[in-house]
């Protein structure tokens, strides 16, 4: 016989579940309409913005900008539909 408690065991179970593959649907979406902007700087006046398309390691860094920047900010920005329209 099937307790209850069994049906919410599995209901609870299955919502896990689907909330994990929406999270993972998101993350997925959102990291193909978004690039990673690292903003640098080698004399602490004039910044520049580099544009990656996963977050850089600092090997990866170091290759585009040189040894002497440093890294002002890192963040995630999202293109714009236009420019997404034009690479797909």
């Amino acid at each position: 016989m099937i307790t209850e408690k069994l049906i919410d065991r599995l209901n609870s179970h299955a919502a896990q579940r689907l909330v994990s593959a929406v999270r993972k649907g998101r993350r997925n979406a959102l990291s193909s309409i978004s690039r990673c902007c690292v903003v640098t700087t080698d004399d602490g006046r004039e910044m520049r913005e580099v544009i990656f398309d996963q977050p850089p390691t600092i090997g990866q860094l170091t290759e585009r900008v040189g040894p002497d920047a440093w890294v002002v900010s890192v963040a995630m920005k999202r293109r714009a539909r236009q420019r997404r329209a034009l690479t797909a």
